[in-house]
């Protein structure tokens, strides 16, 4: 089976639903509009905007902002499911920094919903998958009413990481980068309607 760039590599176990692996782009998946960040294929939706986090030269996320609010997302090379662990030292940290956190299970399975207060209350859902050698977080912030829309569950289950055969640590972020051709408008990129099919989460 090729890879969403061609190469040839071993099949992915099959699973019911995404975030996905690029060996398991079948047809109905590159039927979808993607984005490629490198390490992540995003699903392209008209008027998203997106801004990276960096950690010196490498991008090891992104932000994606719709208008329901924003989903940051980011991938780590894993050599056995992290999610139930990384859920636990989130809920400690938020809690230890004056916040609450709550295990709750939601649509994309076991979440944190999380409430910080910044100057204003702060609501973020906390999602995560366990892929096949990969490990995919999403921090889905915004108004309390909006955090639970269905557009941030089907950006995250149509999510592609490409995992590759890079040798990783365990826990080593997946780096991402932005297609070359990009340009960067006050540190935004802009994915226009002409560029993005508006059902590619649907």
């Amino acid at each position: 089976m090729q890879d969403a760039f061609g190469e040839t590599q071993a099949p992915a176990p099959e699973r019911p639903t995404g975030p996905w692996d690029s060996r398991e782009l079948l047809a109905p998946q590159r039927a979808l509009a993607y984005l490629d960040l490198g390490g992540l294929l995003v699903p392209k939706l008209a008027g998203m905007r997106l801004t990276v986090a960096m950690t010196g030269d490498v991008i090891d996320a992104v932000n994606v902002l719709l208008a329901q609010g924003t989903i940051g997302l980011a991938a780590m090379a894993t050599i056995q499911p992290v999610w139930d662990a990384i859920r636990t030292e989130l809920a400690d940290g938020i809690v230890q920094a004056g916040g609450s956190a709550a295990e709750v299970e939601g649509p994309l399975g076991w979440e944190l919903r999380v409430h910080l207060t910044a100057g204003a209350r702060v609501a973020t859902r906390f999602v995560g998958a366990d892929g096949p050698g990969w490990f995919l977080r999403g921090a889905i912030t915004g108004k309390e009413r909006d955090i639970y829309s269905a557009v941030f569950d089907r950006f995250f289950r149509d999510t592609v990481v490409v995992r590759g055969d890079r040798g990783l640590a365990d826990r080593a972020a997946i780096s991402l980068a932005l297609p070359s051709d990009t340009v960067l408008e006050n540190g935004f990129l802009n994915v226009s309607a002409n560029s993005a099919d508006s059902s590619a989460a649907s």
